[in-house]
C-alpha cells in the first residue's frame, strides 16, 4: 500500500461513561510520575514541560477493548496477522496539565527483558474537554474525541507529538503491542 495514512487507524470503542470513571479513579492518585525520556539506557528530561505518567491496574478493564482495537486493525489493514500480536505492555495512562506537552517522538522502542521492539503503539483517548494538546502525526493533527483508540505502528515512520495544553487536563493511554 503506498498511503502510509493507511496504518494509521481510529476506532471510538471505550463509552463516556467508562472513560470518566477510569478518570475519576485515578485523577487523585499518588503514584504519578513526571514522564522521563530513555537514551541509551539512560533516564533524561527535558523540562518540567513533560507530562505525567503511571501505570494502570485497570488492564482488564481496558484490554477487551485492546483487543477489539487489534482485531478491527489487523481485519482492516491486512498486512499483519491478528495472531501475530501475541501481549502487549501493561497500560500507562498519561495526564497533561496545563502547560504540559509530549515533544515529538517514534515508538521504535524496548521494553526491559524483552527481546525485539513493539509493533502497533495503541493510544486511548479519555477525555476532550480541554484546550490545546492536539494530537500530531507526521506534522498533521489527528482530531481524537473521548472513547478513541488509535493504531499505528510504532516504528520511525510515524512520528508523533502532544502540543503544550493550555486549559483543562488531557487523560490518555497508551499500550505498545507485541
Amino acid at each position: 500500500m503506498d498511503d502510509i495514512w493507511h496504518y494509521v487507524r481510529v476506532y471510538n470503542l471505550m463509552d463516556y461513561k467508562f472513560c470518566r470513571s477510569l478518570i475519576h479513579q485515578y485523577e487523585n492518585d499518588d503514584q504519578w510520575q513526571k514522564h522521563f525520556w530513555y537514551s541509551h539506557g539512560t533516564k533524561s528530561q527535558y523540562d518540567d514541560k513533560e507530562l505525567d505518567v503511571r501505570f494502570s491496574t485497570a488492564s482488564a478493564e481496558l484490554n477487551p477493548y485492546i483487543n477489539q482495537a487489534l482485531d478491527l486493525y489487523c481485519e482492516e489493514v491486512n498486512d499483519i496477522h491478528r495472531d501475530a500480536i501475541r501481549e502487549w505492555s501493561t497500560p500507562r495512562l498519561n495526564r497533561y496539565s496545563k502547560g504540559t506537552m509530549m515533544r515529538e517522538h517514534s515508538d521504535l522502542i524496548r521494553r526491559h527483558k524483552r527481546d525485539g521492539v513493539p509493533v502497533l503503539s495503541l493510544v486511548g483517548q479519555m477525555n476532550h474537554d480541554y484546550e490545546g494538546g492536539e494530537f500530531m502525526m507526521r506534522g498533521e493533527q489527528l482530531h481524537l474525541q473521548t472513547g478513541d483508540i488509535l493504531v499505528f505502528p510504532s516504528t520511525f515512520i510515524y512520528p508523533h507529538e502532544v502540543k503544550e495544553i493550555t486549559q483543562g487536563s488531557r487523560w490518555s493511554w497508551v499500550v505498545w503491542a507485541y
